[in-house]
């Protein structure tokens, strides 16, 4: 899990935004003050390339945290691999994804960048001093291509079960084997029909796509009868 705050430079009236990493540690303990969590001294990097420390307490299996002593500067400079940092590119791992023939989700291998400390925060922050990654240019442009049947179908099927999956369209047929160009190269892949797109969404079993498509105004139990309604009345 990825962390991101805010911290003063010593000696200066200036402040630099600060990635943590939890998994990224000098120590890792069980915590003296919190059941179920573990106390952490994890390291992190400032957007000038400076490095940082900090304490925190953290679930061992969850996202919970907790500052146990400040962010201290260690370094002004950092002097190892950190000064490059991988970041996911959405178009490659979101819209040049596919299914193979076997119905299996395929993620291109290149889809992460090695980016400067410096272009990782622009693209995944912004503009200074925002350090929510939520109203950050690569949050917002994930989201948009989300917004499109065939990437939010993905994003909730790893797998398509092979009785979904036929080589003949017809009125039923919910995914289809296809000959397609990929990185220049024709393979046979499983694309969904529009009534494979309509039926699976419906049907995902995925809290965050729930979550996204749920008026606030209905509650879980109430959106998953409307959803059954509608497959019942469609189908």
């Amino acid at each position: 899990m990825e962390i991101y705050t805010l911290e003063e430079l010593p000696g200066k009236n200036k402040k630099v935004r600060v990635i943590w990493d939890t998994d990224d540690w000098e120590y890792d303990e069980p915590s003296e003050h919190h059941y179920s969590m573990r106390d952490r001294q994890i390291n992190g990097i400032g957007e000038d390339e400076s490095e940082w420390s900090m304490g925190i307490s953290i679930e061992a299996e969850g996202d919970n945290w907790d500052i146990e002593y400040p962010a201290e500067l260690v370094n002004t400079k950092s002097s190892n691999i950190k000064n490059k940092l991988r970041i996911v590119n959405n178009g490659r791992h979101y819209v040049d994804r596919y299914w193979d023939e076997n119905g299996r989700l395929v993620i291109p291998s290149d889809s992460f960048d090695t980016v400067s400390v410096k272009e990782y925060f622009n693209r995944v922050l912004g503009d200074y001093p925002n350090i929510d990654p939520k109203k950050g240019p690569l949050w917002i442009e994930r989201t948009e291509m989300r917004k499109k049947p065939e990437v939010m179908l993905m994003s909730v099927m790893n797998q398509i079960p092979s009785d979904k999956i036929d080589t003949v369209k017809d009125p039923k047929t919910e995914f289809i084997r296809v000959p397609e160009i990929i990185d220049g190269e024709e393979k046979i892949v499983t694309v969904p029909t529009n009534r494979g797109l309509m039926i699976n969404l419906l049907k995902a079993n995925n809290s965050t796509w729930q979550n996204q498509i749920r008026p606030k105004e209905i509650d879980y139990s109430d959106l998953q009868a409307l959803k059954r309604r509608i497959i019942n009345f469609l189908f």
